[in-house]
């Protein structure tokens, strides 16, 4: 198995793959003359803001009959940029689990229909999707460490939030039950108060 990039010419019928030193055929791909059709893009009963599972639908032909397959792009930004959510689809309607997602007040989604070498593509309408907390990952210390008094403890964390790039160390506030110990993902610390610490 292998891929390979072939550059598109107006009006190509059929792609062949061809032994060179022996002219041998060793596979043809026939393109159909017809790009598929795909139109009204949109959320089933959807809530504004939407949450948690939804379902996306939409219309789809091909004049030539071919089998299409279906891939479904987010945007949070109105379609300037777009993000793969589920490809490769036979369906014309499928669940998205948009606790995955970013928030958003422009959300859109984009389906591209594809005959295996001709493709069509329609986008949604605008939607309002609701914003996510950020997801925190302590990666050390483990839970239930011990440690010497006077010991250098390294506290670690990786912190995403679907809404932006990145959150940025003034973002990232440690704290224990005894006030704050320090800002960033990483922060050394040294002589804790003797005891648990949580």
């Amino acid at each position: 198995q292998f891929d390979l990039n072939v550059a598109w010419v107006a009006g190509l019928r059929k792609i062949d793959i061809v032994h060179v030193a022996t002219n041998k055929v060793f596979g043809s791909y026939s393109i159909s003359a017809n790009a598929p059709t795909v139109a009204n893009v949109h959320l089933v009963a959807a809530t504004s803001p939407l949450t948690g599972s939804a379902q996306l639908a939409w219309d789809a032909a091909d004049a030539d009959g071919d089998l299409l397959k279906f891939d479904v792009y987010y945007s949070r930004d109105n379609g300037a940029h777009f993000v793969p959510v589920l490809l490769g689809t036979p369906d014309t309607v499928a669940t998205i689990n948009t606790l995955l997602l970013g928030g958003s007040s422009t959300a859109l989604f984009k389906v591209k229909a594809s005959d295996g070498a001709n493709t069509a593509s329609a986008n949604s309408p605008a939607f309002t999707l609701a914003n996510k907390p950020p997801a925190v990952l302590i990666t050390s210390p483990g839970n239930g460490s011990t440690f010497n008094y006077g010991q250098v403890i390294n506290i670690n964390a990786i912190v995403e939030d679907l809404q932006t790039a990145g959150v940025p160390d003034g973002g990232i506030t440690w704290r224990n039950q005894y006030g704050v110990l320090g800002t960033g993902a990483q922060v050394s610390l040294l002589n804790l108060q003797v005891g648990t610490n949580y």
